[in-house]
């Protein structure tokens, strides 16, 4: 059964570190980190490109955002992950 998965951003070193030990006691079988989630379809006009640059910057200004650390830390995870 495969499951597709959204982590709250400050979730993700807690999650990460949850499948890691449901791998090791063998109840997870595979983990893929998606790579693109970019869909095939038509292009983005400029105001949606706007919107959604907009968007993200209301996020980053909640404090919705990763600090350099943070993704260093699960780029290290996630390596971690796709090696086994």
């Amino acid at each position: 059964m495969t499951y597709q998965i959204s982590i709250k951003p400050k979730q993700e070193k807690a999650v990460l570190k949850i499948i890691q030990s449901l791998q090791e006691a063998g109840l997870i079988e595979s983990v893929e980190v998606a790579e693109n989630l970019a869909l095939e379809g038509e292009a983005l006009n400029d105001h949606e490109l706007l919107s959604i640059l907009e968007m993200r910057r209301a996020e980053m200004n909640e404090g919705k955002s990763l600090t350099q650390e943070e993704v260093k830390s699960l780029i290290k995870v996630w390596k971690s992950l796709r090696q086994r």
